[in-house]
């Protein structure tokens, strides 16, 4: 059975180039648009799932800081072949607000990048 993980993500070397060179396929745009989710989430506690695939990998759930949160799924949006509120923050502020927004795609997380912390730990970091 699969349980959440709580951590800190240390995901500032993540960067453009970084990501480029690693996924070749990448456009440019797609490397900028991931790279600002990385640096969003750098610092951040986080509440993790581990990779349904059985990998080392992680599934990013939801960031204790409310406001990070926020702006990192409005980023992930933005990805051009899942993101559902592509250049639409209107529409996606009222979903966000209404609390029935849901992400429409897993973002993964390699586990290197992960420091595993308590549940007591994400809790006490957790801010509205």
């Amino acid at each position: 059975m699969r349980e959440p993980v709580f951590a800190i993500l240390h995901t500032a070397e993540r960067t453009a180039e970084a990501l480029k060179a690693e996924w070749p396929e990448v456009t440019e745009a797609e490397a900028i648009n991931h790279a600002k989710i990385y640096a969003m989430m750098d610092g951040q506690k986080a509440m993790l799932m581990p990779d349904i695939f059985g990998q080392d990998d992680y599934n990013f759930i939801i960031l204790a800081d409310e406001k990070m949160n926020r702006e990192v799924s409005y980023q992930l949006e933005q990805d051009p072949m899942f993101g559902v509120y592509h250049n639409d923050r209107a529409a996606f502020d009222k979903a966000y607000d209404s609390g029935g927004y849901a992400r429409d795609t897993t973002y993964c997380i390699e586990k290197k990048y992960v420091e595993i912390i308590s549940a007591e730990e994400f809790a006490a970091g957790v801010k509205k």
